[in-house]
């Protein structure tokens, strides 16, 4: 079967190989940044980018979902170099801020929990007079820095079971408290 005999279905094929080469063409590689505390500010992060060719790319924008962390990235529009061979690599660097609070009950703004974040990051750029789109991810993991409760917990009732003990022993192994009557 010869598409050109069949208009409709070369047109609805069209459409999708436009998006398959699209798909393939351009794509942000996940990103993980780890060991974060409060108040940690990160420069010169990378962000890589791979396309599927060797001529240069021009990015246009990267854009963070909503995340309580403030991401600053390099002036755009800016051209990456390609490998002038059939696979091109390269990045976009960006600096990384994390709130200075925790959230709790009373702050919800400008704070973070200690969990780990998985931030969408959406990149359009423009390869050979086509514009490209396509979204990674940034993860940022501050569960390093959580101590679990329970673990307070733990740590401190041990603690006060270990004093009780050595208590008890320089008292000679008797807890009794002296108890003086006074009689008539």
């Amino acid at each position: 079967m010869h598409l050109d005999n069949y208009p409709h279905e070369k047109m609805l094929q069209s459409p999708l190989e436009s998006i398959v080469s699209t798909l393939f063409e351009f794509q942000v590689l996940d990103t993980s940044t780890t060991d974060l505390q409060l108040q940690s500010f990160l420069q010169n992060q990378k962000l890589g980018i791979r396309w599927s060719n060797g001529d240069d790319i021009v990015i246009v924008s990267a854009t963070p979902a909503n995340s309580p962390f403030l991401f600053t990235f390099e002036q755009f529009p800016i051209t990456k170099r390609g490998s002038g061979s059939f696979v091109s690599e390269n990045f976009i660097e960006y600096d990384v801020q994390v709130p200075r609070n925790l959230c709790s009950p009373i702050a919800t703004q400008n704070c973070v929990e200690m969990i780990r974040y998985d931030i969408p990051i959406t990149v359009n750029a423009i390869i050979n007079k086509t514009q490209v789109s396509d979204t990674g991810s940034i993860i940022v993991d501050l569960t390093q820095e959580a101590i679990d409760p329970i673990m307070i917990i733990l740590v401190t009732t041990t603690g006060i079971a270990i004093v009780g003990m050595i208590l008890h022993k320089s008292a000679g192994g008797n807890l009794a408290i002296p108890v003086r009557r006074v009689i008539g």
